[in-house]
């Protein structure tokens, strides 16, 4: 599932801090294993890919 999230402001700590939020929540819940990329102008500044993810060519497709 595909979700855009808008911020008033937001830097590539807040990526980092965000993503790792995310991966915390996920694992704390017992959810599937997840791909998460976070991006800022159209550059990566986070992504992380659970146990169990083997590629990004998902990513990459959205």
């Amino acid at each position: 599932m595909k979700q855009l999230i808008e911020f008033q402001i937001f830097n590539h700590s807040d990526a980092l801090t965000f993503g790792l939020k995310v991966i915390n929540k996920i694992q704390q819940n017992h959810l599937k294993p997840v791909r998460i990329r976070v991006l800022y102008d159209n550059d990566i500044i986070f992504q992380y890919m659970m146990d169990g993810k083997k590629d990004d060519k998902w990513l990459n497709m959205k």
